[in-house]
């Protein structure tokens, strides 16, 4: 018998209106982009990521719901912190130091995340570019602080971009919230410079600077001018570095003499202080160890504080210093809360000497004040702790290492050669230095020479504890850490909408707070929806839920109606979560997407479009 070829395959003729319409589009797309080219602006990548993050952020705190608003923050922000050296600074810390002042367990019971250690141009960003994504809330570029919008800036041809977010001293000030900066570097070093200055370039410290590479005649502000003159709200100051804010011809409160590099312009202290007086606020400026010390001890309140560390008496911020500055917030009468910046370099300083011994005791140094910090507000219930890392360090610990070994010690190896445990990927030649004054001893190990740097690229750990901590769990950028503050202190733009932990009881409205008081119960995330705006729904998290009538003693012959006892009734719904329906409540769904639309059926194109979200975007997925 013989086969039958098969039908052919009828098709339309032509191309039709839809195909049409599709085909005349994407002409036109591709035309337009072959001659003016595919144009984004920078602000608007910048303002994509903050609506990730503001999303990221709205993901979390939804699957969170112990989680409540923060009233006081305490950011600690280590540069050189990184996981190897948490490891190694334990062990180091755990073979020479008493268990009473061993700190190294500190951060144990903190909530931790990562953060990227990349820039906007750079693998690993330089402490001028972290710090200033994590106070502008968008990434920055090596050596520029402050979200500059050129690649290529000069103090001439500067122009900052326009800024999508304020600076987070300026936000938490606008709250009404009393801030303050510490920190044992220089107030102009790029680490600690990053948190408040705008500039092109971070060796810009002082007019001294600005005349060096010709920008005294632009109209940009040095990095200290911009401290004392752009953030005048900022309530504490404490930091080294005193030649850069003093003028050449006034001698030094310590020193009696003219310190080198002053100022041939301004004297900063001196336009502080009248600032201050014009304002009639109380306040007081201090230089040396001790004086600073005197002053933050001080038993009246002062609202403003600038101090400057002799350079002589350098030592570490202390748990005491940061203690007598929360002190101080409290006794002003009408107080709405804190955000104080802890910023400490001296572990990369530790690092960049391939010293790790001393790495070791700077870093349990720190989180004495951490574990001292949280006592003092453990009473708060609204006090947030954030420590948070800058940058890493090439620190490496060999897996050879036995617990009953010293890790600061050589070993052999199977060649009979001696090693070290520890190891620089970047560091000087193989030496062993000893302090005869203190007795320690540093070890410079033998590895591959470089003449620039020994920061390391790994992802840096971030710890939270107190209201808000849940946020910072995950691996986030940077910039996220920016959103998270605003988010955990309902001080973002659309905290009460996002957030339900910022939403205000019905009848109730807060003069203070710069937002609404709309409160809308918040809905799980969709990012395919494509409808309105979610309606005000009822208020379910705040419902008072009725106290079951449990009888007597209901577990004794449970279910036994002959005892006189049954059952007891289900418990009600914790008060953070909605009442059950049908389906059950989740926190965070995100739906299947929906199909594109199939291109070989012309009589389901108009329909599938309409359902898919996207819409025509679809049909162009290399512009889009």
């Amino acid at each position: 018998m013989a086969r039958h070829p098969p039908p052919p395959i009828r098709t339309r003729s032509g191309l039709g209106l839809p195909n049409l319409v599709k085909f005349l589009l994407g002409y036109f797309l591709l035309v337009n982009y072959c001659i003016h080219g595919f144009r984004i602006q920078m602000g608007d990548l910048d303002q994509i990521e903050t609506q990730y993050n503001a999303k990221l952020i709205e993901r979390s705190v939804n699957s969170a719901f112990n989680i409540k608003a923060a009233k006081n923050v305490v950011l600690f922000l280590v540069e050189g912190l990184d996981s190897h050296t948490m490891s190694i600074a334990r062990k180091i810390i755990a073979e020479n130091t008493a268990e009473v002042n061993n700190k190294m367990a500190a951060l144990d019971n903190f909530i931790s995340g990562y953060v990227k250690p990349h820039g906007r141009d750079y693998l690993v960003a330089d402490p001028a570019a972290a710090t200033s994504a994590i106070f502008n809330g968008l990434p920055e570029r090596n050596g520029q602080m402050g979200w500059v919008e050129q690649e290529n800036s000069t103090c001439f041809q500067f122009v900052q971009a326009r800024k999508l977010l304020l600076n987070l001293y300026k936000v938490m000030s606008v709250a009404g919230k009393q801030t303050a900066l510490l920190t044992s570097s220089r107030l102009t070093s790029p680490g600690v410079a990053g948190t408040y200055a705008s500039t092109p370039d971070m060796q810009l410290e002082s007019d001294i600077h600005m005349r060096e590479s010709g920008c005294d005649k632009s109209s940009l502000k040095d990095i200290a001018k911009q401290l004392i003159t752009d953030y005048k709200k900022l309530n504490v100051i404490v930091g080294s570095g005193r030649n850069y804010f003093q003028l050449n011809t006034i001698a030094d409160e310590v020193t009696g003499t003219v310190l080198p590099e002053s100022r041939s312009d301004l004297d900063l202290k001196m336009i502080w202080d009248i600032d201050k007086r014009l304002k009639k606020a109380t306040h007081k400026k201090a230089v040396g160890l001790t004086a600073v010390n005197d002053v933050l001890a001080s038993s009246s309140y002062l609202e403003y504080i600038l101090g400057f560390i002799d350079t002589t008496e350098k030592q570490e911020v202390t748990g005491l210093h940061i203690r007598n500055v929360i002190d101080n917030f409290k006794k002003k009468s009408d107080s709405t809360g804190y955000f104080i910046t802890v910023y400490s370099d001296q572990l990369a300083r530790s690092h960049y000497e391939s010293k790790a011994f001393q790495v070791g005791q700077q870093l349990n140094a720190i989180l004495g004040a951490v574990q001292e910090v949280q006592w003092h507000t453990k009473n708060d219930q609204d006090t947030l702790i954030v420590v948070a890392s800058t940058q890493g360090s090439t620190l490496t610990l060999a897996s050879g290492t036995l617990l009953k070994e010293t890790v600061t010690s050589f070993s052999r190896s199977d060649s009979c050669e001696p090693y070290t445990y520890l190891t620089y990927a970047f560091g000087p030649k193989q030496q062993v230095d000893y302090d005869e004054k203190t007795g320690n001893t540093d070890y410079q190990f033998l590895s591959l020479h470089r003449t620039q740097g020994v920061t390391g690229g790994p992802d840096l750990p971030i710890y939270a504890t107190g209201p808000g901590a849940p946020v910072f769990v995950g691996i986030n950028t940077f910039s996220y850490v920016y959103h998270a503050l605003l988010c955990a202190t309902c001080l973002a733009s659309n905290a009460q909408r996002l957030y339900r932990h910022c939403q205000p009881p019905a009848s109730t409205t807060t003069s203070r707070s710069p937002l609404t008081t709309t409160r809308v119960a918040p809905t799980p995330w969709n990012p395919f929806q494509t409808t309105k705006k979610p309606q005000p729904q009822p208020s379910w998290p705040w419902v008072v839920q009725p106290k079951p009538q449990i009888s007597p003693n209901p577990y004794s012959g449970l279910g036994d109606p002959s005892n006189g006892n049954v059952a007891p009734p289900p418990l009600p719904n914790p008060p953070f979560l909605p009442p059950q329906t049908n389906p059950p409540f989740v926190p965070f769904r995100t739906p299947a997407p929906t199909p594109r639309p199939n291109n070989n059926n012309n009589n389901n194109n108009n329909n599938n479009l309409q359902n898919n979200p996207w819409g025509w975007a679809s049909l162009f997925p290399f512009f889009f």
